[in-house]
């Protein structure tokens, strides 16, 4: 009976050392309740951060590689002020419309602490594009590049006699021969220019462009009508250069005579201008002359500084949008 006694008294220290080890458990269980649950917030907030600045930088993408990125830094910075350069990194790709945005952010633990863990980094990825640009109305397969649409002078587009002009590959004419001949364009990708950029004293051979073409400038009645063409827009023609996307070279639109046969000029630098057919009366189709009607339209790429209604509501189908992210 001595004998066990001695035992039992011998058990006493024994809780302390469980007590001990439940309390470093207990405290373990804390860091994970409070500590990860922070740095799930903050990945949480930093997730955001990251989509709301790849969606502005992807906005960018059509003014260059380095405005988009400069805009996706500044607005991750504008939604956490204590985001950095050296926590935010940016990568655009002009030619695929995409930005890749990285926000990385250090979290202090609290209880971890304890067991020797002072800080994590987590990060959040996130990767916008901006779509191709989609509008399945018809335009007449002209391109206006040197009229400036805002100043006074009316006159959008003429073929007649000297001065540059342009005409666009990748149309379709539907209907053709019928009073329903309308043009079908193909831009999603750029809108290709065709022959014309070049000071010669021949205006362009409008005859040549489709068999449709007397069809779709005038109504049944061989009434002249209002008709659209693609121009590049007022901001680009300020600007004094273009981009072709083919070359990824940028030309001075004081040197136009530069644009090559089969250039691709980028479509976010593209607007649509409703016109009035003025001049039709050459019938081998050389002189055809074209009136701006003051209405222009921005094929969906909502530029914030000059905002414009999206289409022609007469030849609404559009299939474009916004910057959207893809991860």
């Amino acid at each position: 009976m001595e004998k066990i006694e001695k035992c039992l008294k011998h058990e006493g220290g024994q809780v302390l050392v469980l007590a001990a080890l439940l309390m470093t458990v207990l405290i373990g269980i804390a860091a994970l309740a409070v500590d990860i649950g922070m740095v799930a917030v903050t990945k949480s907030k930093l997730q955001n951060d990251a989509d709301a600045a790849a969606l502005a930088g992807a906005m960018e993408i059509s003014s260059g590689k380095t405005k988009a990125e400069e805009a996706a830094k500044l607005y991750a910075k504008a939604n956490d002020s204590k985001l950095e350069d050296s926590n935010i990194k940016a990568k655009a790709d002009t030619g695929a419309r995409t930005i890749e945005v990285v926000c990385t952010k250090k979290v202090s633990y609290t209880f971890a602490k304890v067991l020797g863990f002072s800080n994590t980094e987590v990060s959040a990825i996130a990767v916008a594009e901006l779509p191709a640009v989609q509008w399945t109305g018809d335009a007449l397969p002209f391109i206006n590049i040197t009229f400036d649409y805002l100043n006074t002078d009316p006159m959008a587009w003429t073929n007649a006699g000297k001065g540059l002009k342009g005409t666009v590959t990748d149309f379709y004419t539907r209907n053709s021969g019928t009073d329903n001949a309308y043009f079908e364009l193909e831009y999603a990708d750029g809108l290709t220019i065709k022959e014309g950029f070049s000071n010669g004293e021949k205006g362009l051979d409008g005859s040549k462009l489709s068999d449709g073409l007397d069809y779709v400038l005038t109504d049944e009645d061989k009434n002249i009508k209002k008709v659209y063409i693609f121009s590049l827009s007022s901001k680009v023609i300020q600007s004094g250069e273009v981009t072709v996307n083919n070359r990824k070279k940028t030309i001075p639109l004081n040197k136009l005579n530069q644009l090559k046969n089969n250039d691709v000029i980028d479509p976010y630098q593209l607007v649509l201008i409703e016109c009035l057919l003025i001049d039709y009366k050459d019938s081998n189709k050389h002189d055809i002359e074209l009136k701006y009607l003051g209405k222009t339209y921005d094929l969906g790429n909502n530029d914030p500084s000059n905002p414009l209604p999206d289409y022609p509501t007469d030849y609404v189908r559009p299939g474009g949008g916004s910057t959207r992210l893809i991860k």
